[in-house]
């Protein structure tokens, strides 16, 4: 596979940095409505912390990190590794 300049390809697709603002709006697919963000790709990486009034508890990042659980950390569902540097 060879590719005539140096641009990032996906197999033999180039692949186009996404451009745009980020924009919000609701949408209705098959009866139910969402609020649709495009261009999220665009937005800078942020960090979610979701609360209940009970015992459970979601940190996630909108970079693809995840953990949720219930009580404390050693009751997560997805256990975060420690770092071992």
């Amino acid at each position: 596979m060879s590719h005539p300049d140096n641009g990032s390809y996906i197999g033999d697709g180039r692949y186009h940095h996404p451009s745009g603002e980020p924009q919000g709006e609701y949408v209705t697919l098959q009866g139910e409505r969402y609020y649709c963000i495009r261009h999220y790709d665009c937005m800078p990486p942020f960090f979610m912390s979701i609360v209940s009034s009970s015992d459970h508890w979601l940190f996630i990042s909108s970079t693809g990190g995840l953990t949720a659980g219930r009580r404390n950390a050693e009751s997560a569902l997805f256990p975060t590794i420690p770092s071992t540097s």
